[in-house]
């Protein structure tokens, strides 16, 4: 069985790249599926912020805000190194940018919205 498996993927290397360029192959379509995945919230975003008034587009940058958080805090997990407690390092500081950017976007619309007289 091993040695079927080994002849097939020797008959599928290249001379020059090996295996690379069977790699390639297989994660083209799942690297075309998060391309179109993220033109696609884009283009939503996009269309939705132009089109739209106040009310409904504070939801929707809440919800785009926590999804922008929670995958920066994900790929900032994925970049660390993987040495000890990095993970709660990371956290951590997730968790201050938040609360730091909650309140610079509070302070902001404190300053547009006048005060009630």
């Amino acid at each position: 069985m091993v040695d079927n498996v080994q002849a097939h993927l020797q008959s599928l290397a290249h001379p020059n790249h090996g295996l690379e360029t069977l790699a390639i192959i297989y994660s083209l379509p799942y690297t075309l599926l998060m391309w179109g995945m993220i033109f696609s919230v884009l283009a939503f975003f996009t269309e939705f912020f132009q089109h739209s008034s106040v009310v409904p587009s504070v939801p929707v940058s809440v919800m785009a805000l926590t999804v922008l958080v929670l995958v920066g805090w994900s790929w900032h997990t994925l970049r660390d190194s993987p040495e000890c407690g990095h993970l709660s390092r990371s956290v951590l500081a997730a968790v201050q940018w938040v609360r730091d950017s909650l309140r610079w976007i509070l302070a902001s619309v404190m300053r547009l919205v006048p005060a009630p007289r």
